[in-house]
């Protein structure tokens, strides 16, 4: 738990905080994982809702990390995400793991967390690139598992986010 809590500050937090102050603000975090990321920015005073697939996970970001409002959803149904009552997210955080090589449709995703912004709001995602170079013992980049619905490099992953109405910031390896 505390490794996580040391990257999701070094990183995840880190690069949250660039281009937005956390404190007040609403975030969706999908894929939250244990919830370590989460945990931080509700420290910094944000109203954070996680989503997370695996419930496993989820119970460790409930119990663990004491965030109340963790709901469980399979990738199949990411696009179904909890909205806003009183408007939409400052914040949309999936850099937890990579989520868009495992959901249905990359495009209804992203265009329903384009929806789900405020319009100053913020994505911050993180992407596999599999035709980037991998230490992995595996033969190929390309042998992911079965899991993955979509193999994206950084040029996909910009052309889906910019077809879903994003203005993209930064995107790179």
């Amino acid at each position: 738990l505390e490794k996580e809590r040391v990257k999701a500050s070094k990183w995840g937090l880190s690069l949250i905080s660039q281009y937005i102050d956390p404190t007040g603000k609403n975030v969706l975090d999908l894929r939250c994982r244990t919830g370590a990321l989460s945990s931080l920015l509700k420290e910094r005073g944000a109203i954070v809702t996680c989503v997370e697939p695996f419930r496993n996970n989820a119970n460790v970001a409930r119990n663990a990390r004491k965030i109340s409002n963790v709901i469980e959803l399979p990738f199949s149904k990411f696009d179904q995400f909890p909205q806003q009552e009183n408007g939409g997210y400052d914040i949309v955080n999936v850099l937890a793991h990579h989520v868009l090589a495992h959901v249905l449709s990359p495009r209804v995703f992203l265009r329903q967390v384009f929806d789900s912004l405020n319009p100053e709001g913020f994505l911050f995602l993180d992407e596999k690139d599999i035709f980037s170079p991998t230490s992995h013992k595996k033969a190929s980049v390309l042998s992911t598992g079965k899991a993955h619905q979509f193999h994206l490099g950084v040029q996909t992953t910009q052309l889906y986010l910019q077809s879903a109405g994003f203005e993209v910031l930064e995107c790179d390896l």
